[in-house]
């Protein structure tokens, strides 16, 4: 709460895009914050800025706060756009409509045979989509069986330029 620029005391399975803050409440980074538990978060930042903002964590954060660097245990992928729902939803027996995973949670899901996946209902694009962080074991199958599932949705590839277009479109702002 003291590090960031907006309130994070929100309910577990919330989602707060936020600012990270320096002690003169000066910009520094930005990220995304998962309330896992009470007292447990899951910190997510762009990969241009994981060294600096894990650096910002050790040094700013009272010695009673933990940070366990789960990096290399997840695989990152995006799916947005208009009908990205109905290609996730071929996937998992999770419910994902709108009464059951409205926008700014998260929950952990079975996706294709990929236990523990954390979706995110979040989106820097201006549409409707998914952040899904997987266990690194199962990143390729998922993959796999995301283009084949949207291919009747005609699913395309997009890159981080891409996404930074579609963002400063919409007037969302990051670091950077």
């Amino acid at each position: 709460q003291q590090l960031c620029s907006n309130n994070v005391a929100v309910p577990v399975g919330h989602i707060v895009d936020t600012g990270i803050l320096n002690k003169h409440g000066g910009f520094e980074s930005d990220c995304t914050l998962v309330r896992l538990e009470q007292d447990k978060y899951m910190l997510v930042t762009g990969a241009a800025q994981y060294t600096r903002d894990k650096a910002l964590l050790n040094q700013h954060l009272p010695s009673s706060v933990k940070v366990k660097d789960m990096t290399s245990c997840y695989s990152g992928l995006a799916v947005m756009g208009p009908r990205s729902r109905e290609v996730l939803q071929r996937l998992t027996r999770t419910s994902i409509d709108n009464s059951n995973f409205p926008t700014k949670t998260a929950k952990e899901i079975d996706l294709g045979y990929a236990r523990g996946v954390f979706a995110l209902r979040n989106t820097e694009v201006g549409e409707l989509g998914w952040e899904l962080y997987i266990p690194t074991e199962y990143a390729l199958g998922v993959y796999e069986k995301l283009i084949e599932a949207g291919k009747e949705f005609g699913l395309k590839h997009a890159g981080m330029f891409a996404m930074d277009g579609l963002r400063l479109e919409k007037g969302y702002k990051w670091w950077g």
